[in-house]
C-alpha cells in the first residue's frame, strides 16, 4: 500500500508532482513531474526494492559520504564584466549561492524545482530568434538579447515550463 501526496502549482511558471510513498517505511518509490492537463513530464520510480530490518551494521563500513563539489562561482570566475541581475522571478524562487553581480550564472530553487541563467558575450549581434529544447521536465531556452547595446545571448536551463523560461530570459537586466 502505497500513500500519495500531490504538491500542486499555485501559479503557471512551475510544475506539480506526485509523490508515492510507502506506507509502511515512508520510502519515496515513485516520483512524477506533471505539467498543465496533468501530463506527465517525467517519472522516477524504483521497479524493486528489498531492505532489511536494519540489524547490526559491519563497524568497519563508513557510512559517512562527503560529497566534493566545485567552488560557488568556479564556474564563471573571470565574469562577463557587465553587472546583471533579473528584474523578475517566480515567486518561492531563492538564488542559491551568493556570486558577484557580472558572474556568467545565476541559480535558483524553490526547493523543489531548480533552474539556471547563463549570460554570454557575443562577438557580433545575434539574429533575433530563440531555441526551445524539452527533455522531460527539464527546458533549455536560449536567445540573443541586447544588454545595453552590447550582444549577448542568455540561456535558461531548468525544471521549468517554456513560457516561465521565456519570460525570466525577458527579465535580464543591466544593475548599476
Amino acid at each position: 500500500r502505497q500513500v500519495q501526496i500531490t504538491v500542486a502549482p499555485r501559479d503557471m511558471y512551475r510544475y506539480g508532482y506526485l509523490l508515492e510513498l510507502d506506507r509502511q517505511t515512508a520510502l519515496l518509490l515513485k516520483a512524477s513531474t506533471v505539467g498543465r492537463g496533468n501530463k506527465v513530464l517525467e517519472r522516477f520510480q524504483y521497479a524493486d526494492v528489498a531492505y532489511t530490518n536494519g540489524g547490526d551494521s559491519d563497524p568497519a563500513v563508513d557510512i559517512v559520504h562527503r560529497a566534493a563539489h566545485s567552488q560557488p562561482g568556479a564556474f564563471s570566475a573571470a565574469g562577463i564584466g557587465v553587472p546583471w541581475g533579473l528584474r523578475w522571478l517566480p515567486a518561492g524562487f531563492l538564488v542559491t549561492e551568493e556570486t558577484g553581480t557580472d558572474s556568467a550564472r545565476r541559480t535558483y530553487t524553490d526547493g523543489l524545482a531548480v533552474f539556471s541563467v547563463f549570460l554570454e558575450r557575443l562577438a557580433a549581434t545575434m539574429p533575433s530568434g530563440e531555441g526551445v529544447v524539452r527533455q522531460g521536465s527539464t527546458t533549455s531556452y536560449t536567445r540573443g538579447i541586447q544588454l545595453e547595446g552590447q550582444p549577448m545571448l542568455v540561456t535558461v536551463i531548468g525544471e521549468v515550463p517554456v513560457n516561465t523560461a521565456r519570460m525570466l530570459a525577458d527579465s535580464v537586466r543591466r544593475v548599476r
